[in-house]
Parts: C-alpha cells; sequence; structure tokens
C-alpha cells in the first residue's frame, strides 16, 4: 500500500489533479479522488450482467454509463424518500400524533369538488 500511496502522491499537482485517496481491497488497490465542488464522485461494484447492460444502453442511445447511473440512484432516493416518509405517517396516525383528513373534505377545502 505505501508504493501506491506514493505513486498517488506523485500523480498530484500533475494537470491539476484533485487529491487522490487509495484503498487496498482483496489484494487489489483501487485510487480514487473526490471532487469538493457541488459533486462528488462514488465508485460501485456491479454485476457483470448488470454492468453489460448498462454498457449496452449507453452505447445505444449514445448516453455514459454514469449518466443512467446517477439518474437510477436519484429516482430510487426519490422513491425511497416517500415510503419512509409514508412509513413516518403512518406510524404518527398510529400513535395518535396526527389527525387523518377525508378525502372529501380535502377535495372540499380545495375546491376539486366533482
Amino acid at each position: 500500500m505505501k508504493a501506491a500511496a506514493r505513486r498517488a502522491d506523485d500523480l498530484r499537482g500533475r494537470e491539476n489533479l484533485p487529491p487522490l485517496h487509495g484503498v487496498l481491497i482483496d489484494k487489489t488497490i483501487y485510487l480514487y479522488s473526490i471532487y469538493t465542488g457541488n459533486q462528488s464522485m462514488l465508485a460501485i461494484r456491479l454485476p457483470a450482467d448488470v454492468e453489460n447492460r448498462l454498457q449496452a444502453l449507453a452505447q445505444a442511445t449514445g448516453r455514459t454509463k454514469t449518466f443512467y447511473a446517477r439518474e437510477a440512484i436519484l429516482e430510487y432516493l426519490d422513491d425511497l424518500e416517500d415510503v419512509y416518509l409514508a412509513q413516518q405517517r403512518l406510524a404518527d396516525i398510529q400513535a395518535g400524533k396526527t389527525d387523518t383528513v377525508a378525502l372529501e373534505e380535502v377535495m372540499k377545502r380545495y375546491g376539486l369538488e366533482g
């Protein structure tokens, strides 16, 4: 690991590269950088079949694998946040911490009566 760290240190300062970090996993050294602007980098391992599907989609559409991975994560996060919010609201209702409002009342309140 020391040799890899030295090689990472040797790359610093060249071509304005961000700082490199390294990690040793299963006798393989993975080097990565962290962008400190408004975006950061995430490295993930995918099963070969998923990687192949992602690569095929990227090639077929002219977009990058990163584009599709980012879109999938954002969509999934939205869904997960909605599920967790709904679960919390249900727990609040069951605990008597909040009241419910009938659909008819909501529609009437906002002028959505049909």
